[in-house]
Order: C-alpha cells, then structure tokens, then sequence
C-alpha cells in the first residue's frame, strides 16, 4: 500500500522547474522506517561511488561529453545494467531521492546541472506513477557526516558498467555508430594513438600519421601489415574475468621504446572502448603520474565512447593504489617486470619493482609478437598534458 510522505518532510520551492529538497536528517528517518519504498540515486562519478556512497543507492554519472550529446535526456534503457534497471524499476518505490557530492540548491538553477538531467531522465525511463522525485540537500557530504553508519564504502564494481557482450544491440549499435564517426585515430601524446580495428587496417592512414608501432590489445583482431609496422598483441578478452593488469607493465615498455626512439603506437582493440581504453589509460597513470579519475577525462574528452568494463575499472584502481604506494617518483626510474611461472607479469606482487639496472626481456622470441620489448633505459619525463 502507498505510503504518503508527510508534507513537513519536504522543502518547497515556489519555482515549478526546481525539486523538492528533503535533507540529512529526514532521509536517515526514512531509511530506518521505509527502507524498501525510497531508492537513492547517487548522480557522482563512477569512481567516487564506488569509493563510498549510502548504502543502497545505485549509479548514474553523466560525463560532460555525455551531457552535451543528450542535453534532452539520457538513454537510460542502454546506459545502465540490467541490474541496475531492475533495482531502478522494483515495486514499492514511492520515492527517488537523487544526490550528488553537495546538492546545492543554489546548483540546480544552472543549465547544465547533472542532478537535473537525470532526474528528467528518470521520470522519462520509469514508468508513470505515484512516485516522488526529491533531492538529498547537502548531499553525500553531508549526509556521510551525519549518518556514516547508513555509508558503504568500496564495494565489487560489478553490476554497473557493462562489457561489450552483454550489452543490448540497440546499445552496441550506437556506441558502433559513435565510434565509426571518428574516422581517425585519436592522438593522446605526440607519440600514443587510440582507435579501433577498422584504423590498423589503413595502411596509408597509419603512414600519414607516421605510425610505427600497433598495440593490439585483443585475441581476434588482425596485425595487417606485419612488415610494415612492429607489432605487439595483448591477447585480452573484454569481459568480466579477463586479467588485464597483468600486461600494463609490458604495455608500457612497448610505448616508451618506440616513444624514446621517436616512433608513435597506435593502441587499437576491436571498437576502440574497453581494452585499448584501458591500456591508454594505464600508460597515462604512469608515464603522467596522473589519477585515475583524471586520466579518465583525458581520455574521454578526445575519444568520448571509451568505456572500459567494471572489471578493467577494478583493475586500474588497483593499480592506481599501488603507483600511489610507490610513490610518484616511481615514474623517474626504470621498471623492472615481475614474472609468473607462464611468463606473464603476475599480480601477485606489485605491478612494479624497482632496479637501478635494466635487464633484458626473458619472453620467448616465440612470443605472440615479432618485437621483442626490453625494460626502460630510461624514465618517461613527467610533465604537463
């Protein structure tokens, strides 16, 4: 049966377009007396969800670039899981309560507030009913310092971002159509390229771009030209157990040889998103001492369909960690990989260790690449993007 949310638990607004406001201490209220009839909707980044939220709550980040393209409203239907649907569609909700990090009441007035594009897009999404749409005033500062036994803090990844297989094909057709409208691949340094299979397969491209090296971080694309350009194959499956991490040691080693040698990589998957986005990313981390989030945004700003799956995002917060454990100095000396049993760099140690001597490669020449990478002589110069 509906429950009917006394009048005193909101603040109005005489403006018809702004929300109705409940604050800190009237959500914990309803938290503890009507827990299955509120949903939370937390509208921060990925990564600051995933950090801590109220527990609960379910993610919806819109990135600027998202946020320009569908400034009328979200495509909900394709963005989130079918988790994250169902949590949003249950029975017994009468009430949506949306937050950011502050919830100013003050924000909502600007054009491009994000709480106020998913909350349109939202009441577009679900279906019509007697439901309210509020906002958490103060938002999730406020709220952690008033109710922190009513916080989660870093929880699995799973469930909110998808890999490319399990998405809808209206979903994979758009994000196809996106990124086939670059018709080129994306310079992120002079020397560090991103783009899809189509691109390693255009030779005169690659050779107007002065390509000299292709990154293929998949286990089903084609090296074209394999005596054109030197090649390197990260055999990666996009998915949810797929073990990425343990290549970013011999991925950056692969981009900083051609990079001290005055050549250019192009890091290519099969769209362009998932793996290759993470391995760019991976590289920026290091070779930029950048954080996560950061890169993230460089990344997307000059390709905006990237879209790495949960479980590549968990793996490069792990490595985040530990570039932050050892310290960004790391950046300033030489790598020296650490190797499993089967010869690829186990996670089971630090991503990294550190030796003030090269070494040289002990990978077989029989190796899925033709070009053998050896450890740093020297360090990538940290310095601005």
């Amino acid at each position: 049966m509906e429950q009917k949310r006394p009048e005193s638990c909101l603040f109005h607004n005489e403006d018809l377009m702004a929300p109705e406001f409940i604050s800190a201490r009237q959500l914990g209220h309803l938290m503890e007396t009507t827990p299955s009839a509120v949903q939370l909707v937390d509208c921060r980044s990925f990564l600051n969800y995933n950090a801590d939220r109220i527990t609960g709550s379910v993610n919806i980040f819109c990135p600027p670039l998202v946020r320009k393209r569908f400034a009328s409203g979200l495509p909900l239907a394709t963005m989130l899981s079918a988790e994250t649907r169902a949590t949003l569609c249950r029975g017994g909700v009468d009430t949506m309560v949306l937050y950011d990090d502050h919830s100013d009441e003050d924000a909502w007035h600007v054009d491009n507030c994000d709480l106020h594009l998913v909350m349109k897009s939202l009441k577009t999404f679900l279906e019509p009913g007697p439901r309210q749409y509020l906002v958490l005033s103060g938002g999730y500062c406020h709220f952690q310092n008033e109710y922190p036994q009513m916080c989660s803090s870093h929880s699995s990844l799973s469930g909110q971002l998808r890999p490319l297989e399990h998405m809808s094909g209206e979903a994979l057709a758009a994000m196809s159509c996106l990124s086939v409208l670059q018709m080129s691949p994306v310079e992120l340094l002079p020397y560090l390229y991103i783009g899809n299979a189509s691109h390693s397969s255009m030779k005169e491209l690659l050779q107007e771009l002065r390509i000299s090296a292709i990154l293929n971080v998949s286990t089903t694309c084609r090296n074209h030209f394999p005596h054109d350009f030197r090649y390197k194959v990260i055999p990666v499956e996009d998915n949810e157990s797929a073990d990425i991490a343990t290549w970013f040691t011999e991925a950056i080693h692969f981009i900083e040889r051609e990079r001290q040698t005055g050549g250019k990589v192009l890091v290519h998957c099969r769209g362009g998103i998932s793996r290759s986005a993470t391995v760019c990313l991976a590289y920026l981390m290091y070779s930029r001492a950048l954080q996560l989030d950061d890169a993230f945004e460089y990344v997307r700003a000059r390709r905006h369909v990237i879209s790495p799956n949960a479980n590549f995002m968990m793996q490069l917060v792990q490595f985040e960690a530990e570039l932050r454990t050892l310290g960004f100095d790391r950046a300033r000396m030489p790598l020296k990989p650490a190797l499993s049993p089967c010869r690829l760099f186990s996670h089971s140690k630090s991503a990294f260790e550190l030796t003030s001597e090269p070494e040289k490669s002990s990978r077989s020449p029989t190796d899925v690449t033709p070009f053998t990478c050896v450890p740093l002589v020297s360090s990538p110069v940290i310095s601005p993007l």
